[in-house]
């Protein structure tokens, strides 16, 4: 619920970005630990291949990981498994899911695959993306799974 909230919040609400230095990986590692706790049944896997430091709004950046690790999690296969990688300035979020049809009408705001959701996760994650300037990739195979590519070479690393 606090999840979806915050997304409506952003989806209504925009307010200027208050930019900071970020550890990406404890970040990434806090909300993957997050989700762990929501889905006990699945398996989360962290790999890190390096350190990685830049300067952008963390408010941000967790809506967007919380909005895909989420939906990695809601999407899976019973005792599936959701791993993120940071690997070069990317953030790799893997899953073993169902996968989606239409990789880009799920950005289209209120475009859902599933009964479940009102549609406006993917579209906040394009929105939030275009104003950080994060290059988003999505790749994904029905009843394989997908996988989620934040590519942040664009951000600042003061």
């Amino acid at each position: 619920i606090m999840l979806l909230q915050n997304n409506l919040k952003s989806f209504l609400h925009h307010s200027p970005s208050q930019n900071q230095e970020v550890d990406i990986v404890t970040l990434a590692q806090e909300r993957l630990h997050t989700m762990e706790n929501l889905f006990p049944k699945l398996t989360f896997e962290f790999e890190k291949k390096n350190p990685m430091l830049k300067y952008t709004n963390v408010e941000l950046l967790t809506r967007i990981l919380d909005n895909l690790l989420s939906n990695a999690s809601k999407y899976n296969k019973p005792r599936g498994l959701v791993r993120l990688s940071i690997d070069q300035e990317r953030i790799i979020i893997q899953d073993t899911g169902k996968g989606i049809r239409d990789t880009q009408k799920v950005f289209q705001r209120y475009y859902k695959e599933q009964d479940r959701g009102i549609g406006l996760g993917m579209h906040i994650v394009q929105k939030l993306c275009s104003e950080l300037n994060i290059t988003l990739i999505i790749e994904s195979q029905i009843a394989v799974g997908t996988t989620v590519t934040l590519d942040l070479k664009s951000l600042k690393k003061e």
